[in-house]
């Protein structure tokens, strides 16, 4: 089977910072492999089959045989999902759906009612979306992330765009349509999933030409507003990468994404400049920085309050990245420490906080490439102004 996996080298200075990845056409997971899985993996494909894979193992690490061999079936079973047919759990990549990713599913023949209805613009585009009333649920997950882009519009007027959200008549999933469901953007099985398709969609029609995903991180992203230089701040959930995005913000950056840091096939950040969702924990935090937010309106997700901050200075271009990220806030730690990181940490970092990408060999190895040419940090912080600091030195802005 492992004829049928492609691989991809980590490249590093020292050998122990090197890996592979791993993928199969048939099988949606990335796996990233540290220098010693790495080295198994290599065993595997030099020695026939059956061969005794602990000698080796041992020596060219310097260990017991009896550890190599639980070293070993550890890596073995974990590679199961790999080396089998089974299709394993999604781990490291977050499954999307959309146009030619899977069969488009017939459209609802009944006209549902409406339950929400609005207009809005980005850039020099505009749009109309429409929710059905079946569908209701989403609108308190995607209208308070518009607000700040609504305009005033006759009746008579046109839009460019139109997006239609309605659920399934087949399944409980929410199906996500552009300019009167003659295009079909994709389902989703949650109100989150359909809002992040309906945002990035309509950031993709903002752009002329069209641009082409090259990947879909889990993570915000800032330009400046001179250089035109970007940055993006990768981080799984609750890691305070929307606060200091926020925080950011007042200090003269300009907002590309919050949630989404979309990458073009020209290694670009798409500009998606909704409005951040801020837990309550942030708050308190931000409340130097944005003294409105404590009069802004309550939202409650997944039964826990949060805010919503329009941003005041968003970009409309793309822009191109300049620095990787790692996003992590603690209070009783540095008030801001930057440590660079290995390729390797980088990819293990990425499968940790979440994102897609096209599943295609060229795709896949576009986006190594990608990961490989930009440079890339750990930012641990306890004190928010030390860590603007930090970013702002990093997009060489000192302030």
């Amino acid at each position: 089977m492992s004829e049928d996996v492609w691989s991809f080298e980590i490249s590093a200075d020292t050998p122990y910072q090197s890996g592979l990845i791993l993928a199969r056409a048939d099988n949606p997971n990335l796996f990233i492999l540290n220098h010693s899985a790495a080295f198994l993996w290599s065993l595997r494909q030099s020695l026939p089959n059956g061969a005794d894979l602990v000698q080796p193992y041992s020596s060219h690490f310097g260990i017991s045989p009896q550890q190599a061999s639980a070293d070993i079936g550890s890596t073995l079973r974990s590679w199961s999902p790999l080396l089998s047919d089974d299709q394993p759990v999604i781990f490291g990549q977050q499954q999307r759906k959309q146009s030619g990713d899977l069969n488009e599913p017939p459209a609802n023949t009944t006209v549902p009612s409406l339950a929400f209805t609005t207009d809005f613009s980005l850039g020099v585009s505009s749009f109309r979306l429409t929710v059905s009333h079946d569908a209701r649920d989403f609108v308190e997950e995607i209208r308070p992330r518009l607000v700040h882009l609504l305009t005033a519009r006759t009746p008579s007027s046109s839009p460019n765009f139109s997006l239609h959200v309605s659920r399934s008549p087949y399944d409980s999933a929410l199906r996500v349509s552009r300019d009167n469901e003659a295009v079909f953007v994709g389902c989703a099985p949650d109100a989150a999933v359909a809002r992040t398709l309906v945002l990035q969609e309509i950031g993709r029609l903002a752009c002329d030409p069209l641009p082409e995903w090259l990947a879909i991180l889990h993570a915000a992203a800032l330009a400046h507003p001179v250089t035109g230089n970007a940055v993006i701040l990768a981080a799984s959930t609750n890691s305070g990468k929307s606060t200091l995005a926020a925080a950011l913000l007042s200090s003269g950056l300009r907002l590309l994404s919050d949630d989404s840091a979309a990458i073009t096939t020209t290694r670009q950040v798409l500009s998606l400049p909704f409005a951040l969702m801020l837990r309550s924990g942030s708050w308190p935090v931000l409340a130097p920085y944005f003294p409105e937010l404590d009069t802004s309106p309550v939202y409650h997700r997944y039964g826990e309050p949060v805010r919503f901050l329009p941003p005041t200075s968003i970009s409309t271009c793309a822009a191109r990245p300049r620095h990787i990220v790692f996003i992590q806030y603690k209070p009783d730690g540095p008030e801001a420490k930057l440590q660079p990181l290995s390729r390797l940490q980088v990819f293990c970092g990425l499968q940790q906080s979440g994102f897609w990408i096209p599943h295609t060999r060229a795709a896949i190895a576009d986006f190594v490439q990608w990961v490989l040419s930009v440079p890339a940090y750990q930012l641990t912080y306890s004190h928010v102004p030390a860590a603007i600091q930090q970013v702002h030195t990093l997009l060489g802005s000192e302030r």
